[in-house]
């Protein structure tokens, strides 16, 4: 079954609430002023997987009944990732995402940067005017925390100490706070348990470390259907966990090349394939796919202990999608 097709059926007790979900970002993506307007256009080819907004409804129709409120926290997180995408590029000197050339490759940084900042602020703006102060509260904190997790891994990009434990407090605060927040207030949208609402919030932390792994994974591997630059991560030297525990494995009078080739390659492809081969052969791909594999049962038999629904089903469903993707 082809992927496509199953992000369809993870769809489909859901479909209304995402229909009206795309119809209030086409607001967004409009303005009077023309340039404005053709930088915003561009941003909308941006369409996505839906993921994070799949993360709020699922959770919200398990724990209790869709509403306005879950609505509004959808569009409120994916304005959010729409923006922190932007800025990510800009950071990354992404060029291709989701097979579409990226925003600051269309423009320029300068104006990806704004853009970014164009749909934050338009994100607080809509949530304030809904009066919702605990959601606003909430995409504040994970904003700054997402911020910092993105200081602090830049901050490591030269540390040969940084190790397994910082890696995950990075990519807690870089990518899973934002998963997580997903499920805690799609739950707090319709629910007032504080005790399910934090259970929530901890399975989304495991389920966006998860989904970061992955992302790790993919950038070794040849065929992720061209949807985002190819090995970017290795291209841009960023350290991530597959490196980290295959640096540890290597012998101490081998770390310094390594670590060298890694941070002083110039995107030459052999070294780029050498560097996969050392990471493969001293077990950092097989780390990280045990890793993922262990986080996801237990993220699934957190789901498999709710109500019987067909939006338990889709959540089910979404995890797995989230392990096996290959873009």
């Amino acid at each position: 079954m082809s992927q496509p097709t199953i992000l369809h059926q993870i769809h489909f007790p859901i479909q209304k609430e995402i229909d009206e979900l795309n119809n209030r970002c086409k607001t967004i993506f409009q303005h009077s002023e023309p340039t404005v307007n053709a930088v915003l256009s561009d941003v909308n080819l941006l369409e996505g997987k839906k993921l994070r907004p799949c993360m709020v409804f699922l959770s919200a129709g398990i724990a209790g009944k869709i509403n306005h409120v879950t609505q509004i926290t959808a569009f409120g997180f994916e304005l959010l990732h729409y923006a922190s995408l932007l800025h990510d590029d800009v950071i990354d000197n992404g060029h291709k995402r989701h097979n579409q050339p990226t925003l600051n490759t269309l423009w320029s940084n300068k104006i990806a940067v704004l853009a970014g900042d164009y749909l934050l602020s338009e994100c607080m703006n809509v949530i304030d005017k809904a009066g919702h102060q605990k959601l606003l509260s909430k995409l504040l904190t994970i904003t700054k925390t997402m911020t910092y997790g993105e200081l602090l891994q830049l901050s490591k990009s030269d540390n040969t100490a940084t190790d397994e434990q910082e890696y995950m407090k990075i990519i807690q605060y870089k990518t899973a706070s934002l998963i997580s927040a997903c499920f805690e207030m799609g739950v707090a949208s319709c629910a007032s348990d504080e005790k399910m609402i934090n259970e929530w919030k901890k399975f989304g932390e495991e389920v966006g470390i998860i989904f970061q792994l992955k992302d790790d994974l993919l950038d070794y591997q040849p065929n992720n259907l061209s949807q985002k630059d190819m090995h970017k991560d290795i291209k841009e030297h960023k350290i991530t966990l597959p490196f980290i525990i295959a640096l540890q494995q290597t012998p101490e009078s081998e770390k310094e090349k390594m670590w060298n080739l890694y941070k002083n390659h110039n995107g030459k492809e052999s070294d780029i394939q050498t560097i996969i081969h050392l990471v493969t052969e001293r077990g950092g791909i097989n780390y990280t796919e045990n890793l993922i594999d262990k986080k996801t049962n237990q993220c699934l038999y957190f789901v498999q202990q709710q109500k019987d629904s067909d939006y338990k089903q889709s959540l089910l469903q979404l995890i797995q999608f989230i392990r096996n993707r290959n873009f």
